[in-house]
Formats: structure tokens, sequence, C-alpha cells
């Protein structure tokens, strides 16, 4: 059923019940109501707290009425929308920025950020204006900012918006990586995209987080980690054709897509990437959306789409040794409703029953667990494809290739200690078996035997199952028999 779009009407910003606490202490503190942190799947972003792509709208300054109005933050549910995008300042020569002194922005800031909480919501809190980037005030706000909502773990933060690219390359203390690093060390957990930047048919964007890679490698001898970090672009021509060049290098979202063009929503949602469009203060029907996506194909809110966070997974293990740890593969939904309990079946190319694939989690957010054993396996290279089901998705099945190493005994595995007398003595009685049949026999402290081979000329005797101890080897061809202690 198509949803209609509710309308809201703006309440005063007297109006607004704010959470009044110390103006610039710490509300760092983790609040269990939170949404999770944002998932990183297939270098797009989804929610931590049911599975859906991050998808949402922007609500300009946070001491704006939109922004400050409860309602404002459940709207478009009935569509999924489960992001905000929200200027927490801007640089001084802006007409909306605030002194970062002012107790009322960070009582509106952290109004936001818990009505986002309440509404179950992730919010981008950005640091905006357009172009420029740096300065005491940008250096200031997020002094303040990044250790104060570090524990909010739906808060994601965003740098700057759209700066120039002499800020991003520069190694100033008020420059991108400075300013990035800092914030980094101050919240090691949160979401960060370092800037927002516009991106058409030039590849701004994909050239300016390259740039920005290797300003920061040379400033600090280390990689910018997008373990939790992402790429944010803006699209405005309608020409899309960059997002596969950056998506294929680091996760991403388009955080600022054009409202009176949804070209760019259309192929985000093609693409499975992560997406909020820019209204600003503009007064525009929200229908338009609706009508466009149902019109074109494109409704995310009605279907359920099973999506895999790997189409491969590649495991070692050795004889002999304890079997690896298991690999998790999670499903997320990138469309509307829920995943069913999810069915699993695997083929093998090589071997049998060497996989097992444990279920874990509902609905959404369901854990494939995958554990491999060596026990009875030759060295060698095993493949098997796992299919994974969900009935009620648009594309029921999805699957993924499991690639299974097997090494040989290594020699850590093997390790004997001897002395330097009786390696002499098994030496010289295995090269004196030559053409003549060689007999091995090994007998525990108590004399009981543990293992008996006979070899045709020269053999090798595996010790790696012995369990430690002392042990007597015994070695017997036709010119005679040897034997040596040693320990295990």
């Amino acid at each position: 059923m198509v949803p209609t779009m509710r309308k809201f009407r703006l309440s005063a910003i007297s109006c607004v019940p704010v959470i009044m606490i110390s103006a610039l202490g710490s509300i760092s503190t983790a609040n269990p109501g939170d949404p999770p942190r944002p998932l990183i799947v297939n270098n797009t972003l989804y929610s931590g707290l049911d599975g859906h792509k991050l998808r949402g709208d922007h609500k300009e300054v946070v001491w704006d009425t939109r922004a400050l109005t409860p309602s404002t933050w459940d709207e478009k549910k009935d569509i999924l929308f489960n992001f905000r995008r929200v200027d927490g300042n801007k640089p001084p020569d802006d007409p909306d920025t605030r002194p970062n002194t002012d107790p009322v922005l960070w009582q509106s800031i952290d109004s936001c950020v818990n009505m986002a909480a309440r509404s179950g919501q992730y919010m981008e809190l950005l640091y905006g204006g357009v172009y420029g980037g740096g300065g005491t005030h940008q250096v200031e706000f997020w002094r303040l900012a990044a250790p104060r909502y570090k524990n909010r773990t739906h808060i994601i933060y965003e740098l700057k918006n759209e700066p120039d690219l002499s800020w991003i390359e520069s190694s100033a203390s008020d420059g991108c990586p400075a300013i990035a690093k800092m914030v980094r060390d101050s919240a090691p957990n949160t979401m960060i995209f370092p800037f927002g930047q516009e991106c058409g048919a030039n590849k701004e964007a994909f050239n300016a987080f390259k740039a920005f890679d290797s300003a920061y490698l040379a400033e600090y001898k280390v990689k910018w980690d997008y373990g939790n970090s992402a790429v944010a672009f803006h699209g405005y021509d309608g020409d899309m054709s960059y997002i596969d060049s950056i998506s294929a290098l680091h996760p991403c979202m388009e955080d600022e897509a054009q409202v009176w063009n949804f070209d760019d929503l259309l192929q985000c949602e093609q693409k499975r990437i992560a997406w909020c469009y820019f209204d600003g203060k503009q007064a525009w029907d929200d229908q338009l959306l609706v009508d466009d996506a149902t019109t074109r194909g494109y409704a995310w809110w009605i279907n359920p789409v099973l999506v895999l966070s790997a189409g491969s997974v590649s495991i070692t293990g050795s004889i002999g040794a304890a079997n690896p740890p298991g690999v998790d593969v999670r499903t997320v939904n990138d469309g509307g409703g829920t995943l069913v309990s999810a069915t699993v079946s695997i083929a093998y190319q090589q071997g049998n029953n060497w996989l097992t694939v444990q279920k874990s989690g509902t609905g959404n957010l369901q854990m494939l667990t995958n554990s491999v054993s060596t026990s009875g396996m030759s060295q060698g290279v095993y493949h098997a494809t796992v299919t994974v089901t969900t009935s009620n998705s648009t594309s029921p099945t999805a699957s993924y290739a499991v690639v299974f190493t097997v090494s040989g005994v290594t020699a850590a595995q093997n390790r004997t200690t001897v002395t330097a007398q009786s390696i002499r003595m098994l030496s010289h009685a295995l090269i004196a078996g030559g053409p003549f049949e060689t007999r091995v026999r090994i007998t525990d402290a108590k004399g009981r035997t543990v293992r008996a081979e006979t070899f045709a000329g020269v053999g090798h005797v595996d010790f790696s199952d012995l369990k430690p101890g002392v042990y007597q080897a015994s070695v017997s061809t036709s010119r005679g028999t040897q034997s040596v202690k040693f320990t295990r």
C-alpha cells in the first residue's frame, strides 16, 4: 500500500522541551535506548537497530523550528526513514552561526540527539557552510562536540560540508587531516565522514577523498581507518557514474541528494547505496518522492530484499591443529518489512561435511557463522557454496562461496625435543636402511607401543599426534636395531 505523507504543524521553538544540562558539560555517557552503531555492509551503511539501509533527509540547523519539533523526527517512518542530517554549527561568516560557547547551541544539539534516539533514528551532526574549511571556530566546535557525543551510538560526525580542496590537503593544525585525527582520538568508535563533497561527472568527491587519504598518510604515517568511517558525497548533476569508483574503495553514502530530480535516489537504490536528500528550509511536497519511487519501481519500503554481507569466505586450517575460528556472514534488508527466518543449504565442490553453518539472530539481522573441521581432511583447497533463502524477499535466495585451505603439519606442531646424540643415531639408522625395509616402533614411558610403521627404505615418522611425554623410538633394518629416547 502506498503511504500518504503526513503533514505536521511546526511548533514554536520556545515550546520545545529541551533537556536542561550544563551547557558545556559532557553527556558522553552511553544511553541504553540509543540505536547501535551503524553497520558497514558491502561498503554502504545500514541500521544496527533493524538492519534497514540508512535513508533520510536534511533538517537544516539544530535550532531551526523543524529540527527542534519532536514530531518532525517521526515523519516518514512509514517509508522507513531512519536518518537525519543536521547542521550543528556553521562558519563565522554564515548568518546561521552561533558562538561555540552559547549554551543554547549545545542545548539544541542535545535535544536533537535525544529526539533522534527516542525515534530510533541515526543523526549526522554536521559542521555546515559551503566552501572554505578550517579556522579556530571549526576546531573549537569539534573539540567540544567530539567527546560530548562519543558514546551516543546513533550519532555520526561530518567534519565539514563541501570544503575547498586546499583545506582537505592542508597540513596545518586546522586542516582536514588534523581535525579528523583530533575527532578520531576523542571519539574512537564514532562513525566519521571527514567531509561531504559535491560530486558530478568530474568525480570531485572521488578525487577529494583520494587527496585526503594521501594527505593523512603523509602527515601521520598511517592510513585513515575506514573501519568506522565513510565517504559522504553529494549529487546534483544526475551523473552517478562515480559511485562505483567510490564504493570500490571505501564505504560511502550520498548524504546530500537533490530534491528536484529523483534520479540520484533511483540510482542509489539500484546500486544499494545509503542516501539522504537535501530539502533544507525549502517547502516542498514530500508526496512527490513517494509518487516518483512508486511510478519508477524503486519503492524501497514495500518488499524485503535479502542482502548478504559477503560474497565469499576464506578459512585456513592445519592438519593436527585445533579447528580455526568461525567466520560470520550477516544478513541485512535493502527493502521494507522484515526478513523471515533464513534457511541454509551447502553444496560441496570438494570433500564432504567439512563445513557447518550455525544461524543466530532474527529478522533483518541474522548471523551465519561458518565453521570448518580438519578431521579426516587431506592437504588441499576445498570449495563449497552456501545458499541462503528468505522466502518473503523479492529475491529470495543469495549465496556465498566458502574456500577452505588445509595445510600440512607445521614445524611447530611437529616439534620434538631430542638430544644431538639421539638425532645422529636416528639419522644413521634411517640412512642405513637404504633399499632395505625399515621398521619403526615408538613406545611410551610404560613400554606400550603407540606407533608402529614400516617403510621401504627411508621414511618419515609423524609425531604430531603424540601427547607430551617421554618416548622411545626403535628403528630396525637388516643391519640391526637402534633406539633413542625423546620427549614430546
